[in-house]
């Protein structure tokens, strides 16, 4: 097993120290001191062209190169931004969009090419594929010495801290504007609003915690599914943002308000939208895209979390993996039946999307309170059912799964823990 962890000890030169409990074997590496001070909270990975960017909530978002030839990723650059970030950056069209707080801005990313590039495809939570790896290629080899120029600045559409998601040359973003929030469209190339349409009332989110419920908007063709922190769930026309169905996961699933709000990433999967309320009458629904009625409903013994949902083939049989309460569940896509649970590599709370790869789910969780870890789980046949098989789950320093950064390219996982960049071998 090759495990590679990055920390912080003390903040001493240009440098951060690295240290790992002596049970594990380490390769250690320095890696550049991030944010202004030394003392940031990272927020998620992409991988964009053999890049990977990570954002952090003071506002930088840093760029590295992967190779395969080197020993540790190439420092490429930084992108200051006067304001804190709390969700992944987004790149589509050539173009990169840190979403903060009050403001969206689009970054060129790959020079005069951008105006020719085909429009972008980012339709849901962490990606096409939910596993926050853009397929685009083509980046500048080197930032002008001024630094990317940036294509927009958009204001007025409110204060958030949600992603975007981005199809068909619009991008969509939630925010509160007055005492409602709403979801506003983008034209891709000129940034200008083409509409807003308000989806509930403004909820006073707790803000220590509110960055769990980032509730990017899920986009199928010409309908986008929009989720409140109350836990309503709309779906809206794309053309212009009018109200298709709606459903209450408290009303008609049964799922309890929390104080830190409800989350859901609805998952369009042929002409089924999947949605988890874990609600007292509904663990998890197959609901009819197009006009909202109920196909399966699954009850079983978990409660809601904010956790994204994955989909498998894992033995044969398609399935949707996901956190539920203190379990990594897989429930079964023809009837919603539960298929197997792991609760070895669960935690009290956990906040992040599983990663799948063939027979296989990697997970990261946390404890909330400061600790967690890491795990994956082998799926195999097993007579009419499946059998979930922890191949392991470590307890490296300061692992904590609060943020949904880990990303897998190739054999290897990135991720951040309690802001220290991660790389771990799958398998191993």
């Amino acid at each position: 097993m090759r495990l590679v962890i990055s920390t912080r000890i003390t903040l001493l030169g240009s440098g951060i120290c690295i240290w790992l409990s002596s049970a594990l074997p380490v390769l250690a590496e320095d890696w550049p001191m991030l944010g202004r001070d030394g003392s940031r909270n990272a927020v998620s990975l992409e991988i964009v062209d053999d890049k990977i960017f990570i954002a952090d909530d003071e506002g930088e978002v840093h760029i590295y190169g992967l190779s395969a030839d080197a020993d540790r990723p190439r420092d490429i650059n930084t992108i200051q931004h006067p304001a804190g970030i709390c969700a992944s950056p987004i790149f589509a069209n050539g173009t990169l969009y840190i979403a903060t707080r009050n403001r969206l801005d689009a970054v060129d990313g790959i020079g005069a090419e951008r105006e020719s590039a085909a429009l972008g495809f980012w339709p849901q939570w962490r990606g096409p594929n939910r596993d926050n790896v853009s397929s685009e290629t083509g980046l500048l080899k080197a930032w002008p010495a001024s630094g990317p120029p940036l294509v927009h600045e958009i204001s007025g559409i409110g204060s958030g801290i949600g992603s975007v998601a981005i199809a068909d040359g619009q991008v969509y973003t939630l925010g509160y504007m007055g005492d409602h929030e709403f979801v506003s469209a983008l034209d891709q190339r000129t940034g200008r609003r083409r509409w807003s349409t308000p989806i509930g009332p403004k909820v006073d989110e707790a803000l220590t915690m509110r960055w769990l419920s980032q509730r990017t908007p899920t986009v199928d063709s010409h309908r986008l599914y929009a989720f409140t922190s109350y836990g309503e769930l709309l779906c809206l026309d794309t053309t212009d943002g009018k109200k298709l169905w709606q459903k209450s996961y408290v009303n008609d699933f049964g799922a309890a308000k929390h104080p830190w709000g409800l989350c859901d990433y609805p998952l369009v999967d042929g002409d089924r939208l999947i949605c988890a309320p874990g609600g007292a009458g509904a663990t998890m629904v197959a609901l009819n895209k197009f006009t909202g009625e109920e196909i399966w409903r699954s009850q079983f013994e978990a409660t809601d979390d904010w956790s994204g949902i994955a989909t498998s083939d894992a033995a044969g049989v398609h399935q949707y993996v996901l956190y539920l309460g203190k379990k990594l569940c897989g429930v079964a896509a023809d009837d919603g039946r539960l298929l197997w649970t792991n609760e070895a590599v669960a935690m009290p709370r956990n906040y992040t999307t599983p990663i799948v790869r063939g027979d296989l789910v990697f997970s990261s969780t946390t404890t909330g309170g400061g600790g967690g870890g890491v795990g994956l789980v082998q799926l195999s046949a097993d007579g009419q059912g499946i059998k979930a098989t922890q191949e392991y789950f470590l307890n490296p320093p300061n692992a904590n799964g609060f943020s949904d950064t880990a990303i897998l390219v190739d054999e290897h996982v990135f991720l951040i823990s309690n802001s220290i960049p991660t790389c771990l071998e799958l398998k191993t």
